[in-house]
């Protein structure tokens, strides 16, 4: 499996502006032997803390998004409160990442967050890592667990 410096391999990939306009992505998919057999929830991320404070430019989520279905990125906070909803990204058919935009978001530094996927499907297969390894630090991020839904 191809793996990028991008945020989650269910993978949900962070793109995280830096200064000159420069653009770094982490991937925070948990270590594991990436499984592809089982399907998700409607929703699906990872909960996270940020040690400190960057502006989040969009989600990606490796996945087969067939065509005709669709999803979208949101980011939550931890006492259940939608911070954003990030574009509806719509299906090729191909086993991609596929990137939802985000109109920038500022995560607090210590502050805890959900970062998930909402997908029309619940049939789509995501891509996870079996089993998953966590805590595990990327970044300035601490992925405590994944997530299925929001608290």
């Amino acid at each position: 499996m191809s793996r990028r410096l991008l945020l989650l391999a269910c993978l949900i990939n962070l793109v995280r502006s830096a200064p000159a306009a420069a653009q770094t992505t982490y991937d925070i998919t948990a270590p594991g032997n990436t499984d592809t057999s089982d399907t998700w929830f409607y929703a699906r991320g990872y909960k996270v803390t940020f040690n400190s404070s960057l502006p989040i430019l969009a989600l990606e989520l490796r996945t087969t998004l067939a065509v005709g279905d669709h999803m979208h990125a949101e980011i939550w906070d931890n006492a259940g409160n939608k911070k954003v909803t990030g574009s509806e990204i719509y299906g090729t058919g191909a086993d991609q990442f596929y990137r939802s935009h985000i109109n920038f978001f500022q995560p607090s530094a210590q502050g805890i967050y959900f970062l998930m996927f909402v997908i029309n499907n619940l049939n789509t297969p995501i891509i996870r890592n079996s089993p998953a390894s966590y805590p595990n630090t990327v970044g300035n991020m601490t992925v405590s667990t994944g997530a299925d839904s929001i608290p």
